[in-house]
């Protein structure tokens, strides 16, 4: 009997379990060497690593609100999410225009190469929550901006796509970065679902449709679909390309929250 053994120091690889406990597999962690720890570029002298983080836990004093400057990026340390290496965030407050200020903030790691970037509404909860409905016609509509923040969920309902509160976390993007990014996050979860073993039965499933027409819509190849982005604390927004008169494609919703949606926000606990 043959044993075949993938050995990843970076801890990415990954062989497919045909059972939950699959009998002919066998994981084992292990801690890397040094030299493979200097062939994946986190080897570092032990001593500058210690005082790296240590200056990078050391508080700063952050300026006076009142001498940020509307264009200015502000920077400041912080340890990689991916290697745990010393790293900096760039944060910036931006405008959008009809709508609000925005926080976002964009981390790039020198030692391994991580992105990272985020974005966090400027103000606080809105008095009521906030529904966007589009009709994607035209190939444009993709070039339309959105932002999601950490609270909003979106739907495609001819393809009975809907994501939580909170999946997708906080990204300023276009329309079709977005359907990219839910098709990424889809492989993702289900690394086999594309790979050359994946079987006719599998091709046929629903997963796999969903992945093939997020990248059709993506691509401006499959259109007429219904976009909901739905924001119980108000803070998100879509591009009216027609603005600042009524875009005809789409509609905007202020809604009253549900008792559940202000309990999940931490309304119901807030006493003012």
């Amino acid at each position: 009997m043959k044993i075949w053994i993938l050995d990843d120091p970076s801890g990415n690889g990954c062989i497919e379990g045909f059972l939950a406990n699959d009998p002919q597999l066998k994981l084992a962690t292990y801690r890397r060497t040094s030299e493979q720890n200097a062939t994946l570029g986190l080897s570092a002298d032990d001593a500058k690593h210690d005082d790296a983080i240590q200056e990078c836990e050391e508080p700063t004093e952050n300026p006076p609100e009142d001498s940020v400057g509307k264009d200015e990026v502000l920077t400041f340390k912080v340890q990689c999410s991916n290697c745990n290496a010393p790293s900096e965030t760039n944060m910036k407050l931006v405008d959008i225009p009809h709508f609000k200020q925005v926080v976002i903030m964009a981390t790039v790691c020198s030692v391994c190469g991580h992105r990272d970037s985020e974005v966090k509404s400027g103000g606080g909860i809105s008095p009521k929550g906030r529904l966007y409905r589009l009709k994607l016609t035209h190939p444009t509509d993709l070039s339309r901006d959105v932002l999601v923040s950490e609270t909003a969920a979106i739907r495609l309902h001819e393809l009975d796509v809907e994501s939580m509160g909170g999946t997708l976390g906080g990204r300023f993007t276009t329309l079709e970065g977005l359907f990219l990014a839910i098709r990424d996050q889809l492989i993702g979860a289900n690394p086999f679902i594309t790979g050359d073993s994946i079987t006719a039965e599998e091709k046929q499933g629903q997963l796999a449709k969903t992945i093939e027409e997020l990248q059709k819509i993506a691509e401006g190849k499959r259109l007429n679909i219904l976009f909901e982005l739905r924001d119980p604390a108000g803070n998100s927004y879509l591009q009216n390309l027609y603005a600042p008169e009524p875009d005809p494609e789409m509609e905007v919703i202020d809604y009253e929250r549900t008792d559940e949606e202000n309990d999940e926000l931490g309304l119901k606990d807030m006493h003012v």
